[in-house]
């Protein structure tokens, strides 16, 4: 019987030892792990440091582009208003004038060139 405890207490110390050394590698194998996590993490923080300078960049370059087509279509309408105005102004002037054209002149601007 005292052999048998002997080998019980063998076997027992030996599971002690496998079951540390598992330990051991899994812990390793863990820190590798997070040291990879870490690295991925830093990266992923300057990604999206990186992103949210351009997303503010590209942001003031939409307000001014937007800022200058609101400009642009501004002028345009005022260009449009004083060109109208001015058509009607032409138009109310030559509604007085009387003007005959001859026959031969308007026969002369239909002939082909």
């Amino acid at each position: 019987m005292i052999a048998a405890w002997k080998w019980i207490k063998l076997l027992a110390i030996a599971a002690l030892f496998v079951t540390i050394w598992v330990l051991w590698l899994k812990l390793e194998a863990s820190e590798l792990e997070q040291t990879v996590l870490s690295n991925k993490l830093s990266k992923a923080a300057a990604d999206n440091s990186t992103n949210l300078e351009t997303i503010e960049i590209l942001k003031g370059e939409a307000a001014s582009a937007n800022q200058l087509l609101v400009k642009r279509k501004q002028q345009q309408i005022e260009a449009e208003g004083k060109l109208n105005a001015e058509m009607e102004k032409l138009k109310q002037q030559m509604a007085t004038i009387k003007c005959h054209v001859p026959t031969h002149v308007t026969e002369r601007l239909r002939e082909s060139y």
